[in-house]
């Protein structure tokens, strides 16, 4: 219960409420400035759930390709704190950061590694957009690696799950 936490603990996931919707009203400067803020309350406040909610505001107010270093750093946080039932969802959002920035990067080799540990993670939630997320990695790479029947099999796969997700993003995930 968030009232049991403490002031540094509110005030870190107020903050990260904030950030996100900053970075949806297009307002990337204050976005940027409210997650750091909400990061320095949370490890203030120490406490491991609003970390993770501080961590995710962090990555979503600074995604940009020239910010992988960053965003490793972020995502092995995640993945430390994410131990435990009840976490999964983190720790599947931590891989699919680091796999972003392996495709970015180029280094297809680092993003097939992660694809393991994301299997897992799909396998752990059970959920369709998990999945989804999970096949369009594996044809994005089959494709890097000019397996192109196999990588077109994945994404149609793929965005399959996503239309009976019902997700409103179904629409621009075919390869």
């Amino acid at each position: 219960d968030a009232h049991r936490e403490g002031p540094a603990a509110i005030r870190s996931r107020l903050l990260a409420q904030l950030a996100e919707a900053r970075l949806y009203q297009h307002d990337e400067e204050a976005a940027d400035t409210l997650s750091r803020e909400s990061l320095a309350e949370a490890d203030a406040a120490g406490d491991r759930d609003t970390l993770l909610i501080a961590l995710r505001a962090r990555r979503l107010a600074m995604i940009s390709p020239d910010r992988g270093d960053e965003t490793l750093v972020l995502a092995d946080r995640v993945l430390e704190l994410s131990t435990g039932a009840g976490r999964a969802r983190h720790a599947f959002w931590a891989h699919v950061w680091r796999i972003q920035v392996w495709l970015v990067r180029g280094r297809l080799d680092h993003m097939a590694d992660e694809l393991e540990p994301l299997t897992g993670c799909v396998e752990n939630l059970r959920e369709p957009l998990a999945t989804a997320h999970l096949q369009r990695f594996r044809a994005i790479l089959a494709s890097a690696r000019g397996r192109f029947a196999d990588a077109l099999e994945m994404a149609e796969h793929g965005y399959a799950v996503f239309v009976r997700s019902g997700q409103a993003i179904a629409s621009g995930q075919h390869a």
